[in-house]
């Protein structure tokens, strides 16, 4: 057996390495109040490019906070349910996703108001049913199959055409015709492809702005509090100051020029706060829904 006895200048060193290790490991562990995890729906994109918005999104969040000297990480889900596991234990400090998504598959118990997208006036994101001026409910009620237009993906117009459409025209077969982009929703309604078409407030409204023949052809018969925008909510353990800063840093560096770009891309014109009660309609929408599957 050969016993090797280290010179004493040796373990001195040593046992600053091994400290110099443990504190840096400490940071590491503790660091989380300094790195946003942030978690997007890939499902909430639609209408943009999947790689462009990531692309976008990723240099404005490492733009932003690296004013602060803070970091982001980024993880875009194309699988909800393993995004609201990673947020409902606590892996992730921020999401984006549409309401129904949140309401769905989330606990909304852990979540705290963050920011989203607005637009020129309140709640233009809002789901708003427009018909044809030429055609009535009651002519549509006498007809077998209503063809409604709506945006594909897991999203509140799918759900409000599978409850409350469903249930106002019980007697016709609905036949839901699902486009890439909401303004195709509403060109087809307009070239009397379908009955209905399930949008934002803010696209029929600019809709009208390009081309007026749409107000003199079509008009909004319902009305709703329900968002079909996407949300971003905060997880509620996050620090409550890193998380005022984060939301701080957000408002002012949408300001910059790469922010002003981000907002072009995502159609919208500026960034608003949002509260849990934004989702209590899409909570209402979604239990009708349910109840009436025989969920409930």
């Amino acid at each position: 057996m050969i016993l090797c006895i280290k010179p004493k200048k040796v373990v001195v060193i040593e046992l600053l390495m091994l400290r110099a290790f443990l504190v840096v490991m400490f940071f590491i562990f503790t660091l989380n109040a300094n790195i946003l995890r942030v978690g997007y729906s890939t499902d909430s994109f639609n209408e943009l490019s999947k790689k462009d918005s990531q692309i976008v999104l990723n240099l404005w969040f490492r733009d932003m906070l690296q004013t602060a000297e803070h970091k982001a990480e980024f993880t875009f889900y194309d699988d909800i349910t393993l995004m609201a596991n990673d947020f409902n234990t606590g892996k992730l400090d921020l999401i984006f996703a549409n309401g129904i998504e949140l309401v769905k598959y989330f606990d909304i118990s852990q979540m705290q108001g963050a920011f989203t997208g607005g637009g020129k006036g309140e709640n233009t994101d809002n789901l708003v049913e427009v018909r044809r001026k030429s055609t009535s409910a009651d002519m549509l009620k006498r007809q077998e199959i209503i063809k409604i237009a709506l945006l594909q993906g897991e999203n509140p117009s799918k759900i409000y055409a599978q409850s409350m459409i469903v249930k106002e025209y019980k007697n016709s077969e609905i036949l839901s015709i699902y486009t890439r982009k909401n303004s195709a929703a509403l060109l087809k309604l307009f070239f009397k492809q379908v009955d209905i078409a399930i949008v934002p407030k803010k696209t029929f409204s600019f809709a009208k702005e390009l081309n007026p023949q749409i107000g003199d052809k079509l008009e909004i018969v319902h009305k709703t509090d329900i968002s079909l925008g996407t949300l971003g909510y905060f997880h509620k353990n996050i620090d409550a100051q890193f998380r005022k800063e984060v939301t701080d840093l957000a408002f002012k560096e949408v300001q910059s020029e790469r922010g002003q770009q981000m907002l072009v891309m995502f159609k919208t014109h500026k960034l608003v706060k949002v509260k849990l009660d934004k989702l209590d309609p899409i909570i209402q929408l979604y239990k009708e829904y349910q109840k009436q599957q025989g969920l409930l």
